[in-house]
């Protein structure tokens, strides 16, 4: 049987597609690393059984930092953030 594994953004949103995705609500919950819900049911589709497996990840994976300015430089009008070029971060489990 294949096995598909989907992470939601937050545990609600992933409680909420499995409800819609199971037939009759009818799925397992337990408990997974880092204590996060995982939450398990059968599909079938295209006439394959499919074992479903929905989760989502705690804290946030990816964030914006505004990229340093030159050295010396200094800017504290609040609206020049706007104009600040971003750059993405992306967390590492330590």
């Amino acid at each position: 049987m294949e096995t598909i594994l989907n992470v939601a953004e937050k545990p609600s949103v992933a409680l909420a597609i499995t409800k819609v995705l199971s037939t009759d609500f009818q799925f397992a919950t337990r408990k997974g690393v880092g204590g996060n819900d995982v939450h398990c049911f059968t599909i079938y589709h295209g006439g394959k059984k499919i074992s479903m497996l929905f989760t989502s990840v705690a804290g946030h994976l990816m964030k914006y930092k505004f990229k340093k300015l030159p050295r010396g430089s200094r800017n504290n009008d609040d609206l020049e953030l706007f104009k600040r070029p971003l750059t993405k971060v992306f967390e590492t489990l330590d």
